[in-house]
């Protein structure tokens, strides 16, 4: 017998190679998702690291462009609603005070505010609470900057 070269020795023809396309059992199937076209590579579904990258990259620097924006505008808005707080306890520190004839420089307190001038005792919107000044005082905001006009 002759050493081994790849051939049949019987009918001298090449062993057919076995490739994965074809399953072994009685009929032979091919099975599609591992054919594809010649020349043509098979894409993977899902993204590349690159791909991945360059979108958290841009995402980042929106994020840098936003954010100032955002906080800038909401610390506007809670000094604004601050102000429009302390205007509202003033109003119903004057109208107190001329219901019951009271003169600048008498005191006043929550409780006595609370049922018939405010609904409830309102926060700055830092979570600070508001002082209450006497009549003809307005009231004080620990927050610097917030000043009842």
């Amino acid at each position: 017998m002759l050493p081994f070269s790849g051939t049949n020795q019987m009918t001298g023809s090449r062993r057919a190679r076995r490739t994965p396309s074809v399953k072994r059992g009685n009929s032979p199937r091919m099975d599609l998702s591992e054919v594809r076209a010649v020349g043509k590579p098979r894409r993977k579904n899902g993204f590349t690291l690159i791909e991945m990258m360059i979108v958290v990259s841009i995402l980042a620097m929106l994020m840098a462009i936003a954010t100032p924006s955002f906080v800038k505008t909401r610390d506007v808005a809670r000094q604004n609603s601050c102000m429009a707080n302390l205007k509202s306890i003033d109003g119903a520190k004057s109208q107190w005070a001329m219901e019951f004839r009271k003169n600048d420089g008498d005191p006043v307190s929550w409780a006595e505010l609370s049922p018939s001038y405010m609904k409830t005792q309102v926060s700055c919107p830092w979570g600070f609470a508001y002082t209450l000044q006497p009549i003809g005082t307005p009231p004080y905001c620990p927050v610097v900057g917030h000043h009842a006009p």
